[in-house]
């Protein structure tokens, strides 16, 4: 999912095993919602993640029930559950992907 506010562009990726992101890619990502990981393979690979969090959640995740999530964001960790969806997601194709990463940022409010 692609972002496009106030001319800056973000994007949301999804995936259920976060251990498998590639190290570089993950040391970009600025923002984690974690929902439950059972799966102590998963987990293992999540852990230089969870190293960064000035609190340990690797034994509240496998636990979390459906809408529950902890942000991870700057060493903060912040435990939040969710009802409803917050965001409408759909798939982006990669050449609306493209045409979003080419507009300039005043043209972001069209």
């Amino acid at each position: 999912m692609v972002f496009n506010m106030f001319g800056a562009l973000g994007v949301l990726l999804a995936t259920q095993s976060p251990g498998d992101l590639d190290y570089r890619c993950r040391d970009n990502l600025r923002s984690w919602f974690v929902g439950r990981v059972t799966q102590q393979t998963a987990l293992d690979k999540m852990k230089p993640l969870l190293s960064d969090a000035r609190v340990d959640v690797s034994a509240r995740i496998p636990g979390q029930e459906a809408g529950e999530f902890h942000l991870l964001q700057d060493g903060r960790v912040t435990a939040f559950k969710r009802d409803v969806p917050l965001l409408h997601a759909e798939q982006v194709p990669e050449s609306e992907i493209l045409k979003l990463a080419r507009r300039r940022p005043r043209d972001a409010a069209r």
